[in-house]
């Protein structure tokens, strides 16, 4: 990482001695001289822990957007060190020559002294970042204190180092005063490759090698010999069959010669003492075991004529990550149904009330009529339905609403789109947030437009927004706003750039080239140009839809959660009276085709599309 210079024109990299709190000024000082950008992000609050990397990203697309950069590119949307680049190429447009991070005071994200994975991810990409030339990264003294996670690793090198460590103990737990299982049998293993090194004529005599091998009683043998024993010193394999606490069994000698030297030699070794254990290993040379089958492999278990029979203590326990295996049954194997929700009887009575209002509603409304059954009955009806209720009733009434809302306003839009007069529309989102700018003395206006935003979602994400920023923000102003047809992201962002005379011009197509940011994209907010005007747009919502079970309703609540701290991450960095207007562009329509899954459907005129939230709120200095 990268510190500002205390002193001097330069910049100081890798120095030991942590900046003090004054140094921010020499930080801010060092940016400007060097020409770089300065990105000052504010202290974070534990609302948005968990999403340290979009308070930085944020905070960099706050300063390059006062500077006049452009917006974002496509590389911005492949992954974050795309990102970064992206936002260097934009930083170089505007005449810096890089990007300078000053991070605050962490300590609020911290859970007992440490930052979580996905904070500690970021840190750590934003601190290597800070080793290039085009970024300087500087921290607040109190950081140095935080502990962070570092990357993972997998868990088969964990079972490695596991099993490494079980190995040194157990090799370890051996008698001192004689060689180890572990020096033994490594000594006696056999090299072929080295069978060709050494010359017929300098072979031991059978007697002669193990005279030499056997050495000082109380030293490991050395392997140097027992490269060039006859037969019986073969390479010995190791197995797991010798880890309980016994032996491992000797093999047999290779000829008569070496046993009746084996047995002459353990005669002239006295009983006891320390050479005891070599009279013994001797003397079971001398008796070979009996052989099962001719046939058996010389390969398998054999170990050395010199091997003791040193009791090993027994290997901890494996972790053992193989299943069971289900023992078979001629019965059919029984499917789980997913069980649907059941309503309770208060709940059931208030959405058949809700029913008999949709009934008694026939004939012409006015629009104030009809955006009060949507809000109030058909909504909570339908969001019932698509989390799986069985209500055949009141099924039927919402689809006999739906349909005939759906036919109105189709037959009734290309009249209406001429019309001065015409309900609010998400074309009119930029006067609308203006107005209301004005009204509650804002002196900063953003439109956040979120992709795919319902009304039942954007109800629980205002919610949840509510009680994520506390004093912080304040809900000014709800608003119910009607999309223009077709209901697509291309077709509202267009008219948007163009206004309500877009509106009345508006052509039968419209490029649909439009990019949905994915995976971890999917949660940032980046700003999109259309027109003369520029609008913030988070695609949280229609990336979840696209993937495969988004659109089941039971999941829009972890939704909801996602899109709100996002959304709350954003205000953080917003300077005081600034108004957001965040809206829907349009909606979707939940579809399941027999016992497939659920998908979601856009670009009708169904209620569920047509009708989408918006909420003005007022961040900072709010009473």
């Amino acid at each position: 990482m990268s510190w500002g210079a205390v002193s001097g024109d330069r910049w100081v990299r890798d120095e030991q001695v942590p900046p003090s709190r004054d140094d921010k000024d020499t930080f801010v000082s060092e940016a400007s001289a060097g020409g770089l950008l300065l990105v000052d992000v504010s202290r974070p609050r534990h609302t948005i822990r968990g999403r340290l990397g979009l308070l930085i990203d944020g905070a960099v697309e706050r300063a390059l957007e006062s500077r006049g950069a452009p917006p974002p590119g496509a590389a911005a949307l492949s992954n974050q060190a795309g990102q970064l680049s992206d936002q260097i190429r934009r930083a170089g447009v505007t005449g810096s020559t890089g990007l300078a991070i000053w991070l605050p005071c962490l300590t609020d994200l911290a859970v007992n002294g440490a930052l979580d994975a996905a904070d500690s991810e970021s840190l750590r990409f934003w601190l290597r970042a800070g080793e290039g030339v085009s970024v300087r990264v500087g921290l607040d003294s109190e950081n140095l204190g935080l502990s962070v996670y570092l990357p993972p690793v997998t868990l088969a090198s964990v079972l490695a180092a596991a099993a490494s460590t079980d190995d040194v103990d157990s090799s370890d737990a051996g008698d001192d005063s004689r060689p180890s299982h572990t020096d033994l049998v490594s000594a006696e293993r056999h090299d072929e490759d080295s069978e060709s090194a050494h010359d017929e004529d300098s072979e031991l005599a059978p007697d002669q090698d193990v005279a030499s091998a056997s050495g000082d009683a109380g030293a490991p043998v050395e392997a140097d010999g027992l490269d060039d024993a006859p037969a019986a010193h073969a390479a010995a394999e190791t197995t797991d069959d010798f880890t309980d606490g016994h032996a491992a069994p000797a093999a047999a000698p290779a000829d008569d010669s070496l046993a009746e030297s084996a047995r002459a030699m353990a005669q002239t070794i006295e009983d006891g003492g320390d050479t005891g254990w070599l009279k013994d290993a001797l003397m079971e040379l001398s008796t070979p075991p009996p052989r099962a089958t001719v046939e058996d492999d010389a390969d398998d278990a054999r170990v050395s004529a010199l091997m003791p029979p040193v009791p090993l203590p027994p290997r901890p326990p494996r972790l053992d990550l193989r299943f069971a295996a289900e023992p078979e049954s001629d019965e059919p194997p029984v499917v789980v149904e997913k069980t649907r929700p059941k309503l309770d009887a208060e709940t059931l009575r208030k959405l058949e009330g809700c029913a008999r209002e949709l009934r008694a509603a026939s004939g012409p409304k006015p629009l104030a009529v009809v955006e009060r059954l949507f809000a109030n009955a058909y909504v909570p009806i339908r969001a019932a339905l698509d989390r799986g209720a069985e209500a055949p009733s009141l099924a039927e009434t919402a689809d006999e609403w739906a349909k005939s809302f759906e036919k109105s306003y189709t037959d009734a839009f290309d009249a209406l789109r001429v019309r001065a007069k015409r309900p609010p529309m998400v074309v009119d989102v930029p006067e609308i947030a203006l107005r209301v700018s004005r009204l509650h003395g804002a002196r900063a206006t953003q439109m956040l437009l979120v992709d795919g935003l319902r009304y039942d979602l954007g109800d629980a994400v205002n919610e949840r927004l509510r009680a994520l920023v506390g004093q912080r923000a304040a809900c000014a102003e709800r608003f119910l706003l009607w999309s223009a047809l077709p209901t697509t992201t291309a077709v509202q962002l267009e008219l948007i750039g163009r206004g309500p005379q877009g509106l009345r011009d508006l052509a039968s197509e419209v490029n649909e080239d439009l990019v949905v940011a994915r995976g971890r994209k999917a949660s940032m907010i980046r700003r999109l140009k259309t027109g003369h005007r520029e609008v913030l747009k988070l695609d949280a919502v229609e990336a979840h839809l696209a993937e495969p079970g988004g659109a089941d309703a039971t999941g829009f609540d972890a939704v909801a959660d996602e899109v709100a701290q996002r959304i709350a991450a954003h205000f953080e960095g917003l300077q005081p009276r600034t108004l957001v207007m965040v809206f829907g562009d349009h909606g979707f329509q939940l579809q399941k085709d027999g016992e497939g899954p659920w998908k979601a459907r856009s670009g009708g005129g169904s209620p569920e599309e047509v009708l989408v939230p918006a909420f003005a709120w007022l961040v900072g200095a709010v009473h």
